[in-house]
């Protein structure tokens, strides 16, 4: 967006008329870019609310119109929810009708002058309006604040694919903008215009653009997400100085969309930053080490928050200047569960296992979360791998709380861990689900305990629960018993932090008070949710929630795909995801 025009050749020999043309079409560009991203959300916005009226208030008794209807709508659904070369349907066509409003604004004839020479100059300077109405797109699509988190139910997290497509699309254009700008000046013998302040602030914001799509390479922003934190932050206000000094004339439009930008991330911050002042009164973190390297956290204060929430948490005394988003096992108090790797999480344990009587002052920003209400569904299907079982306990947990006995609901519990001592983590959470006759957990194990556990099987589960890909036959099913603390020996509680030996969970072949069925090897996730649809009635309701690694995921979202049918229950489905 070089707007110097001093120099020679081609590219000075440019009429003022022909400049001011070439003006009038770029900020037509950058207005029907918003429209177009604005008509996007307006629709997605209205399809949101259209299905939560008619899940909640819709009649039962389906008319021969509504059938037609709903056949469709669901027809749709399922073939959405399919993956093509192993991305999400759904996601790709969105991803896809993006690039194609791009790209039409870059070459649409009635938006680029191409009898303007050079014409490189053209698309240099059309590439650099693009990169600057993408940027903003992509400071709102970061916003934890969002104002689609109220108008569509739909939270932030819900939005990071969108935003890492439009930032790498932005980096791209910069680069281009940047490209053709050097060979338009090269051309035209004028390299020297790069000395130039509104220049060379253009040149540092494309390098700050670069700096920060290397930090969000996987190994960088899954294992060191410090690092990719910090260089997001600072390269940010980088960007938004240099890309206002580069065009800081207000009458060119271009510092105006980045004042829109800036004002946005400012206020998102000035609201983060306000929930982080109140929360941080009175506020203090008990933290309990449990087996397999993970930590419980304990606040002293409670949140107002949906269950399946997340928050993100600041622990001074570990991190001074982070905060990292935790999943909320419970609100009242604030609990959260974390798996114990490198950083923030690994120091959070290291602290528990030096001073576990310690209270350190903290604070919660959140919470975050847009999780549909599951007590409102027939029957529930919780699927969880790891400590993505936060999730899972915190909306079952809510379900046996707030939802009368009297109501017609059942909920099945899958848990997939591949240590037996990571039940340890929510042994309280387990022993709510297991008095409760409408929960039915299915718990399975990749690796069986280090003690000698008496095997029995579950007759609760058929065999065609066990994933046909398990390398254990189903057979082999054991049963893990818990018993109170007073049964246990001090021996049998120490552990080995480095080795993650057994806590509190061990086995018995004495009665006990409760005693978990568990099984070895993956359960089929297909079979499971399949048995589940198939259990409620045409004009029923039910959830899916998936909470753990991409595959799970993948898995869970497949089956709910084979079950969305036009004469059957209606079946939704609520995923998170780890490291946001």
């Amino acid at each position: 967006m070089a707007s110097t025009t001093t120099g020679g050749g081609g590219y000075a020999s440019v009429s003022p008329a022909l400049k001011a043309r070439r003006q009038l079409l770029n900020v037509r560009t950058a207005k029907y870019f918003a429209v177009a991203i604005a008509a996007l959300m307006g629709l997605f916005i209205i399809y949101q609310w259209t299905w939560f009226f008619y899940h909640r208030y819709g009649p039962k008794e389906r008319g021969p119109g509504t059938k037609t209807v709903v056949g469709w709508q669901r027809g749709i659904r399922r073939f959405l929810f399919r993956r093509f070369a192993g991305y999400r349907l759904d996601r790709s066509i969105v991803v896809v009708t993006y690039l194609a409003i791009n790209i039409v604004l870059i070459f649409s004839p009635s938006l680029i002058q191409y009898h303007f020479k050079p014409l490189i100059s053209s698309f240099a300077k059309r590439f650099g309006w693009i990169a600057v109405s993408n940027l903003a797109l992509v400071f709102f699509l970061a916003l934890k604040n969002t104002p689609l988190a109220f108008l569509s139910a739909t939270s932030y997290e819900k939005l990071q694919p969108l935003h890492q497509i439009a930032g790498y699309w932005t980096v791209f254009a910069a680069i281009l903008h940047g490209v053709l700008y050097t060979i338009t000046f090269s051309q035209s013998h004028v390299l020297y215009l790069f000395k130039e302040r509104d220049q060379y602030v253009g040149v540092i914001a494309g390098f700050a653009l670069l700096t920060i799509l290397v930090s969000t390479i996987s190994v960088v922003r899954q294992r060191r997400y410090e690092v990719f934190y910090v260089v997001h932050i600072s390269m940010i206000i980088v960007i938004l100085i240099t890309v206002g000094l580069h065009r800081p004339d207000l009458t060119t439009r271009t510092l105006v969309i980045v004042i829109f930008a800036a004002s946005c991330w400012f206020l998102d911050r000035v609201l983060r930053s306000a929930k982080t002042t109140w929360y941080f009164y009175g506020n203090t973190a008990t933290l309990t080490a449990l087996p397999n390297n993970a930590t419980r956290v304990v606040l002293r204060r409670s949140i107002k928050a949906s269950p399946g929430s997340h928050a993100f948490l600041w622990i001074p005394a570990i991190r001074a200047a982070e905060t990292h988003p935790v999943t909320l096992v419970s609100a009242n108090p604030v609990e959260f569960v974390l798996k114990a790797h490198d950083g923030f999480t690994s120091d959070l344990l290291k602290q528990a296992l030096e001073a576990p009587d310690a209270r350190l002052r903290c604070s919660l920003d959140g919470p975050y979360g847009a999780t549909p209400d599951f007590k409102t569904f027939d029957k529930v299907v919780l699927v969880a791998g790891g400590s993505g079982a936060s999730f899972a306990f915190a909306v079952a947990t809510d379900i046996v709380r707030n939802v009368p006995r009297t109501k017609k609901i059942s909920v099945d519990f899958v848990w997939v861990v591949k240590f037996t001592e990571t039940l340890t983590w929510f042994e309280k959470e387990l022993r709510q689900l297991r008095d409760d006759p409408r929960i039915n957990l299915i718990i399975h194990t990749s690796v069986s305990a280090a003690t000698s556990i008496v095997p029995s099987i579950d007759p609760a589960l058929s065999n065609s629960d066990i994933s046909a890909t398990s390398t254990v036959a189903p057979s082999h099913a054991r049963s893990l018993h818990l018993l109170d603390k007073a049964d246990i020996s001090p021996a049998m509680s120490q552990r080995d932090p480095e080795k993650g030996a057994s806590g509190p969970w061990v086995a018995s072949t004495s009665p006990s008070l409760y005693s978990l069925d568990i099984q070895l090897g993956r359960p089929s996730v297909p079979n499971l949710v399949r048995r589940a649809v198939n259990e409620v009635r045409v004009d029923g309701s039910v959830a899916v929630g998936v909470c753990g690694p991409a595959s799970l995921l993948h898995v869970t979202r497949d089956a709910v795909a084979e079950c969305i049918a036009k004469d059957g229950p209606s079946v939704t489905m609520h995923s998170e995801t780890f490291g946001w």
